[in-house]
């Protein structure tokens, strides 16, 4: 997957590097040099560029991009311009933060796929995990589902995903498990860029161990029901 993050504000930053840390290719650019030499190490490319320009916008593939996600947070003008030369050289996505309600009409007439308001999102996310106690991360999907990481329950450690009366009554599909790496003396730091390693497709002959992270999805209620098994 290929993805242009324009502007590296905190949020734009934020979401080049888990982009990158998924293994996506990201083309990371930003008037700014400071912010483009504080990032250029950890994505495909980073560059100065003036996204507002099209013909600076036009020296980078824009067609070639799965996703383009306008990340500029105070210049209203440049945010609509850069998305704007984005879809007219033929970007097959463009999400773009959304700065005012009166640039989120703007957007929409644009036809732009997807307008973001970063705080709205987090405040979401941050509300459900305090009620969900003991999620160490969510994605919401929509009203009803969600993507969300868990420490395994003790009642799970020993246990294989298909003999798992849970995960399997709650209708919860299990995604994938982060596994800590283990050293002689136990467990060792998180590995290079602090993220947990996932195993992957979870195969057969799996079985839930202590320190396991598992990442499931499904539903609120659901989810309530695994923490506390």
């Amino acid at each position: 997957m290929k993805a242009c993050i324009i502007g590296l504000g905190v949020f734009g930053r934020s979401l080049a590097l888990t982009l990158a840390e998924l293994g996506v290719e990201v083309v990371a650019l930003d008037l700014s040099e400071t912010l483009v030499a504080a990032i250029k190490d950890e994505v495909s490319v980073a560059a100065v560029a003036d996204a507002s320009n099209p013909e600076a916008l036009a020296m980078f593939p824009m067609a070639e991009m799965d996703v383009v996600v306008v990340g500029i947070g105070q210049d209203f003008e440049a945010s609509l311009q850069a998305t704007a030369h984005a879809q007219e050289l033929g970007a097959k996505r463009v999400i773009t933060r959304v700065l005012s309600p009166v640039h989120e009409r703007l957007l929409k007439l644009m036809k732009v796929e997807r307008a973001v308001v970063p705080e709205e999102v987090a405040a979401k996310t941050l509300g459900k995990s305090l009620v969900l106690e003991g999620v160490t991360g969510l994605y919401e999907l929509d009203a009803k589902y969600s993507i969300v990481e868990l420490p395994v329950p003790e009642s799970l450690i020993g246990v294989k995903p298909r003999q798992s009366d849970v995960l399997e009554s709650e209708g919860l599909q299990l995604v994938t498990v982060r596994r800590p790496l283990k050293g002689l003396l136990g467990l060792l730091p998180k590995e290079a860029g602090g993220i947990v390693p996932v195993v992957g497709a979870v195969p057969e002959n799996f079985t839930f161990e202590k320190g396991d992270i598992l990442v499931v999805f499904g539903k609120e209620k659901a989810v309530k029901a695994l923490l506390q098994a």
